[in-house]
């Protein structure tokens, strides 16, 4: 049997597949990068949480979930916000994982 062709777009995590569209891999770079430009703490203004963290996490958390952020192009400072923000208390009252059923 000849070998199968190799995945265009491999993933080293098993739990997650590629995302075709290169325009998610190109915005989650330039998250990373506006990140490190302005490291102030853990989050995205400074070391308290606050609205634009709790609006941009259920979306980015989704994408980490399904994909990896790392193998999409947003790991370093991006996936280290994720981090924090997936170990803050609030999120971990608030966050559900079970989300499949409206998206």
């Amino acid at each position: 049997k000849p070998n199968p062709s190799p995945n265009p777009n491999p993933n080293p995590n098993p739990r997650t597949k590629p995302i075709p569209n290169p325009k998610v891999r190109a915005a989650l770079r330039a998250m990373d990068a506006i990140l490190r430009e302005d490291d102030a703490g853990p989050f995205l203004c400074g070391g308290d949480i606050g609205v634009g963290d709790a609006s941009a996490y259920p979306f980015l958390q989704r994408l980490d979930d399904e994909y990896g952020l790392e193998s999409l192009g947003g790991g370093g400072r991006l996936a280290e916000w994720c981090a924090a923000m997936r170990a803050h208390p609030a999120v971990q009252k608030t966050s559900v994982r079970s989300y499949w059923w409206w998206w």
